[in-house]
């Protein structure tokens, strides 16, 4: 059995084709970066409770930033979790306050790198994203982590759908957040995004769900809804990202 194979299925049926749709979604992000609308509103609250908009941009980007940092990294040591173990019982995010110290700190980083500016930080997305459109697709299958997982580790093609998500979930939001449409996205993007609320749906009642805050209104489901994960725009308890994933019944992704 395989780090995916869980029930019967993987959950990152793509495998290393999860490289291409990950570059493809971190391109829509950097060209939502140079919109106007976004630059004009840095400094505005976005649709995430306690997120300003460049906050969200620089939390937004820096899934993209980063990357090549993790490639040049050593293989990780330590347990290899599957991508089912990890969504379910290794993220730390998960019920987390919006006050809480990891939200916290989610709110900071993003702040930090927001300080960049809009077009400074549309430009080194830009340079990421070609960067890794050369050096992506040749880079071993291997054991990644992030600094704050004690003793384990993804293997490279599930972390980045784990980014994949982040990516296509927070584009909606920073274009909600600026009253934009979402861009859309091809089908080998959001494919694999759709496959893991279900996946989730099957082994835990539900799917997670994005709440934003919203004071007096809620919007038709865009990106988030046509592509299978559940998004409740009209809640005021938003939790950690300042997006409240928890176990709900639904059906949308059924």
């Amino acid at each position: 059995m395989t780090m995916t194979e869980v029930d019967g299925g993987t959950w990152n049926w793509r495998g290393p084709g999860i490289r291409e749709a990950f570059v493809d979604a971190a391109a829509s992000v950097v060209g939502l970066l140079g919109e106007p609308a976004v630059a004009g509103a840095w400094e505005k609250p976005s649709a995430l409770r306690k997120f300003s908009i460049g906050g969200l941009a620089g939390h937004t980007a820096w899934q993209v930033l980063f990357i090549p940092e993790l490639l040049a990294s050593p293989s990780a040591d330590g347990e290899t979790v599957s991508l089912r173990e990890y969504l379910l019982n290794r993220v730390a995010w998960i019920g987390a306050d919006v006050d809480s110290e990891f939200s916290i700190g989610i709110r900071r980083s993003g702040d930090t790198v927001a300080a960049l500016g809009p077009a400074e930080l549309a430009a080194r997305a830009g340079a990421v994203v070609d960067l890794l459109r050369a050096e992506l697709p040749e880079a071993p299958p291997r054991p990644v982590r992030l600094p704050s997982w004690d003793g384990w580790a993804l293997g490279l093609d599930d972390f980045l759908l784990t980014r994949l998500l982040e990516l296509v979930v927070h584009t909606d939001d920073l274009a909600f957040s600026v009253g934009i449409p979402t861009p859309e996205l091809p089908d080998h993007v959001t494919d694999s995004p759709r496959t893991v609320p279900r996946r989730l749906d099957q082994v835990g009642g539900g799917v997670r769900e994005n709440s934003r805050d919203s004071e007096s209104e809620s919007r038709p489901l865009t990106c988030c809804g046509r592509y299978g994960i559940s998004t409740h725009r009209d809640s005021r308890h938003v939790g950690l990202h300042q997006r409240a994933w928890s176990w709900r019944p639904t059906n949308c992704c059924r």
